[in-house]
């Protein structure tokens, strides 16, 4: 999602002002207090003052000031008035001819501004000015031999000193596409004087534009041998070495560029980027909103202000920088695509959806915003032409390696297993160190029964993503590492990353969780307590009362856990609600438990209807499972419940029907088998009864359930 950010050279027109003396001592004291004005920037005041020195005096000079201070503020129609006014009155005036060519170039009216580059030429034929001005329009024309043309005349005329015409000349080259020709100018230039400044500048400004990072380099460093106070230099030879991967350079360079101007926009914006690439998004969101004070115009720092604040998973707050790159730039494609990819966190699918079609009806064969694309239309339900759409990302760029990861994501919700490994193949091959790929693959391999398989992709994973955050000091990957080896039951392993963020970033409130959660899985109790009240001091986190109220119930303190547990519920509704209305079930409290619940989840519905089933109000309870199956046919907690009630009904066909289900899900869900066992039981099917208890026994090791009714059965035997 991180958009480049490209050096802009850029140049400004030379709009000049003549100064002549008035015959009204008052109007010419107006006159002059209108250009110390316009020397000072305050437009707006030069221009009444220009007006009301016209109203005491008509004459040539106050129009053409006004209609430059008018140019200064934007407002080029009236500078237009103000300059044909003048000609009105002096029609030979070189001054304003020359400024008149220029503000119809501002407005894109380039023949208008030709014909008065013209006209001030044959007034002043030596003053190479409007000639290079006029080679400018032409550029813009797309009339680019008529714009070297004319700056071949522009030498030829002057008598000004032959580097400086060289210069522009380059200029006028590299604008027009010919970058070759503009360093063989460059390279002239430093025939005749190798500390031209400005040449070197621009010679290693156009070689940073044309990927040759190492030349800008050398460039760069005999400039700032004779001169090192450029910010501009600086901050173009960090985004060389940015370039060549050498990141503590271009770090020293941005800060180089900030000591000598610390509001430089550009340094702001590169130094923002390194920490971004980095993975350091908190500092890189600091650099990009100081840049914005700044440059509130620029599309690409909005957008990857956004991304930073993406990256930390602050999806709703992303949303509105990436809505301030559209307002800048509603043709930006790439903003457009990335409001879809945070709605698809945040689980509003169809309007991701949306946000990434308007991104491909701007650009029709961004690959990035199809593979985007094809994810929130899979999770929606609309896995086919989700699927169509990868196909299409993977046509344009067959090596895209997250495409293939995305393909191979949607075949396996199609339940396409094979094709979802060859497509995870074809993305592994493409970055072995893809740590969701492998993360992925392990899931499947779990799937399939294939535990040893799925814990070396497990294994590959975890190793993909320390060498992403080796290479890139990246926090994201270190909060992957840890989830997967709480997956895989490494809780020792997994609370020392969370403990090392924690040293990175004291403040990150999802290691501190994790870190909690780590000590309550170690039973490691009161030091998740002491740790939950440690970061309740800066956070009044949800997350962190429940946490603290399982370390408490653990260790038999009933009132402190109901306590926090209530605190929690203050903060948010459901996993607060959940841990409450289960301890006071565990406690016996059956009514007060569902008075908690809010039916708002699918697992507050579970809860509930598991509290209704230990109530013995078996039929509000069927009636609640039912709901949940038809909601989710694949889950066997809903399932084996609904069993469990149609059992209690003494509705023991249904029940085996769905107890088969269940064991077609997990064949090793020992509760599944002791449930038949009972019900085989019930019909009077000792032995069979008694096959199945011995599995349920077999799969748990230690069951007292199921060893008792293995003992009632066979005294029947």
């Amino acid at each position: 999602m991180i958009t480049n950010y490209h050096l802009i050279l850029s140049s400004t027109a030379d709009i000049g002002m003549k100064e002549e003396r008035l015959e009204s001592e008052e109007a010419q004291s107006l006159l002059e207090k209108g250009d110390s004005l316009c020397d000072i920037g305050r437009y707006e005041e030069a221009v009444e003052l220009y007006e009301d020195a016209f109203k005491i005096e008509k004459n040539e000079v106050i129009l053409n000031n006004k209609g430059v201070a008018l140019d200064a503020i934007g407002e080029h129609d009236r500078a237009i008035e103000a300059y044909s006014e003048s000609l009105e009155i002096d029609d030979n005036y070189y001054t304003a001819w020359y400024n008149l060519a220029n503000s119809y170039r501002f407005i894109g009216e380039y023949k208008r501004a030709i014909r008065c580059y013209d006209r001030a030429i044959s007034l002043e034929p030596s003053n190479e000015g409007a000639y290079f001005d006029k080679a400018h329009t032409y550029v813009l024309m797309g009339r680019k031999r008529k714009a070297l043309k004319t700056v071949d005349e522009a030498i030829e005329i002057s008598e000004n000193d032959e580097n400086s015409l060289l210069l522009q000349k380059a200029e006028i080259l590299e604008i027009s596409g010919k970058e070759k020709r503009a360093l063989e100018i460059y390279d002239r230039i430093l025939e005749n004087n190798p500390i031209d400044l400005k040449a070197l500048k621009r010679k290693g400004d156009l070689l940073v534009e044309l990927n040759q990072f190492e030349k800008s380099l050398e460039v760069y460093e005999t400039y700032l041998f004779h001169e090192d106070f450029n910010e501009e230099v600086w901050n173009n030879r960090g985004f060389a070495f940015f370039s060549l991967g050498y990141f503590d350079e271009a770090k020293t360079s941005y800060e180089k560029a900030l000591e000598i101007d610390p509001e430089y926009s550009s340094a702001l914006y590169n130094k923002g980027y390194l920490h971004h690439t980095l993975g350091e998004y908190k500092k890189a969101i600091g650099y990009y909103e100081r840049a914005s004070k700044v440059d509130s115009e620029n599309e690409v720092l909005w957008n990857n202000l956004g991304n930073a604040l993406y990256n930390l998973d602050r999806f709703d707050e992303s949303i509105p920088f990436f809505v301030k790159a559209i307002e800048v730039n509603p043709e930006y494609a790439i903003a457009w695509n990335n409001i879809g990819n945070a709605l698809d966190k945040l689980g509003e699918y169809d309007q991701a959806v949306q946000y990434h079609e308007k991104a491909l009806e701007i650009k029709p064969d961004f690959e990035y915003a199809l593979y985007a694309l094809s994810l929130p239309l899979a999770k929606s339900g609309e896995t086919e032409k989700g699927l169509e759409k990868v196909d299409l990302a993977l046509d344009l760029n067959p090596n895209y390696e997250k495409a293939w990861f995305a393909k191979a994501k949607i075949l396996y919700m199609m339940d396409k297993t094979e094709e979802s490994l060859e497509s995870l193949d074809e993305a592994i091959e493409l970055d072995p160190d893809y740590g969701e790929a492998w993360e992925l693959r392990g899931d499947i391999m779990e799937d399939l029964g294939k535990f040893d398989a799925g814990i070396r992709a497990y294994e590959k994973a975890l190793s993909g993503y320390q060498n992403h955050y080796n290479t890139f000091d990246d926090m994201k990957h270190l909060h992957k590492k840890g989830k997967l080896l709480i997956s895989l039951g490494r809780y020792e392993e997994a609370y020392e990353i969370y403990e090392h963020i924690l040293q990175r970033d004291e403040k990150n409130v999802l290691a501190a969780v994790s870190k909690i959660e780590m000590l309550i899985e170690l039973e490691r109790y009161r030091e998740a307590i002491a740790e939950a009240n440690r970061y309740l001091e800066d956070f009044n986190k949800s997350d962190l009362f429940i946490l603290r109220g399982k370390a408490f119930e653990a260790l038999g303190n009933d009132d402190k856990a109901l306590e926090s547990y209530e605190k929690g519920v203050e903060f948010n509704g459901e996993e607060a609600r959940i841990s409450l209305s289960s301890m006071l079930g565990d406690m016996g409290e059956i009514d007060k438990a569902l008075e908690i619940l809010e039916d708002e989840t699918w697992d507050e519905k579970l809860l509930k209807a598991n509290l209704l089933l230990e109530k013995e109000s078996l039929e509000d309870a069927k009636s609640l499972f039912q709901e949940l199956v038809e909601d989710d046919g694949k889950d066997i907690r809903a399932l084996y419940g609904l069993g469990l009630v149609l059992y209690k009904l003494k509705d023991h066909k249904r029940s085996a029907k769905i107890m088969d289900k269940c064991l077609g899900i997990d064949e090793e869900f020992e509760p599944g088998w002791l449930l038949k066992a009972r019900i085989f039981k019930d019909r009077g099917k000792t032995k069979k009864a008694l096959d199945y208890a011995n599995i349920a026994l077999s799969i748990a090791g230690e069951y007292q359930e199921a060893q008792e009714l293995i003992e009632k059965l066979e005294e029947r035997i």
